[in-house]
């Protein structure tokens, strides 16, 4: 998600960016040399339009779909789309630690007082600032946003970078439910640089593995799969498969048989506690494939000030090298397989997939 509306608002939308340099060859326009904030106000107000779609121009330009249509043929172009997701409150935490941007802007408080809501609110309130990113400086209560139309020029430092993070949960019951949708056109694109994330707590789980996040096409034609297994009376491990392009068809050809290649990356992350959530990230960057674990009270942001000295990112669990990609699937399920013989019993909070996780 990126410069939409991130905490509550009267559309009822957090704006989720389902295409960089996109546009759709059945669009109408709108409105012209508008605000992003202005448009989606214009395509809310229609009759004609899907209020759920906006293709935003570069040059300011609005454009929807009809509301009787699908969205067609996208071509690359000058222009990018958003879908409305359903508002929810912010989580922030930190994408990047120990680092700031050298060109954040600040942000007056003026008679508020200096709390992460009302930085938040700031934020939103800015048409200068990137919506859904927030700089905080570790013991101060500093206001700093990222400019809207500039990438961040990193520096080391003591600071973080807090992306907001949906607030949805999933309460899994062991039956799987179909997270991804044809209306999101590149929601689960494995085969670009990608950040996965979601937070998971275990409430319950038998002795047999159960299925928290599946991307694949058949038990032989793996992509990524999340699951979690108790390992005794006390704790569990997460298990984390990732099989690019090759893997996948050697499997589905059944060359190494009887016995498949390993993924790309295959690790667990033991000793998980039950109803203790944990934050997963999968990166995939710069021809490398990353997974981090760690517990989500140690990243997230709730105030900020003297308490706030720091947040940990998580551990890095495993990384390899893939040049290759790990393809693209219309439908992703959680809780379970498709199958609904591998239940997970949990919950799975603010899951996120984003191509453009660089500020």
């Amino acid at each position: 998600m990126i410069d939409g509306i991130c905490s509550v608002n009267t559309l009822g939308c957090n704006w989720l960016k389902i295409g960089d340099s996109s546009w759709l060859m059945n669009r109408i326009e709108v409105a012209t040399g508008t605000t992003f904030d202005a448009c989606v106000a214009a395509i809310q107000a229609s009759d004609i339009c899907d209020t759920s779609i906006v293709q935003y121009d570069a040059d300011g330009d609005c454009k929807c779909v009809n509301i009787n249509e699908n969205l067609g043929h996208i071509a690359p172009g000058d222009s990018d789309l958003y879908y409305c997701y359903p508002n929810s409150d912010c989580v922030w935490k930190a994408d990047y630690d120990n680092y700031w941007c050298v060109n954040r802007l600040k942000l007056d408080y003026g008679t508020m007082d200096k709390t992460l809501a009302n930085c938040a609110k700031l934020i939103n309130e800015n048409d200068d600032c990137s919506k859904f990113w927030m700089q905080t400086d570790f013991t101060k209560t500093d206001c700093k946003c990222l400019p809207s139309k500039e990438n961040c020029k990193f520096s080391s430092g003591s600071s973080s970078l807090n992306y907001c993070y949906n607030s949805q949960e999933i309460d899994c019951d062991g039956e799987s439910i179909v997270v991804s949708s044809d209306v999101y056109p590149n929601k689960f694109n494995f085969d670009v640089d990608f950040r996965l994330f979601m937070t998971v707590t275990i409430k319950k789980q038998s002795t047999t593995y159960g299925s928290i996040f599946e991307a694949q096409l058949g038990t032989s034609n793996i992509r990524i799969e999340i699951g979690a297994i108790m390992t005794d009376t006390e704790t569990y491990s997460f298990i984390f498969n990732v099989c690019d392009s090759e893997d996948r068809r050697r499997r589905a050809l059944c060359i190494d048989c009887i016995s498949p290649p390993s993924c790309s990356l295959s690790t667990t992350f033991a000793n998980a506690d039950p109803e203790v959530a944990y934050d997963f990230t999968i990166l995939y960057t710069g021809g490398y494939v990353k997974v981090l674990v760690g517990k989500s009270s140690e990243n997230t942001i709730t105030e900020l000030g003297s308490s706030f000295t720091g947040v940990t990112l998580g551990e890095m669990k495993m990384m390899k090298s893939s040049s290759i990609g790990f393809g693209y699937d219309k439908e992703v399920l959680v809780c379970s397989n498709a199958d609904n013989n591998e239940p997970f019993y949990g919950t799975i909070k603010s899951l996120d997939y984003r191509t453009d996780w660089t500020p």
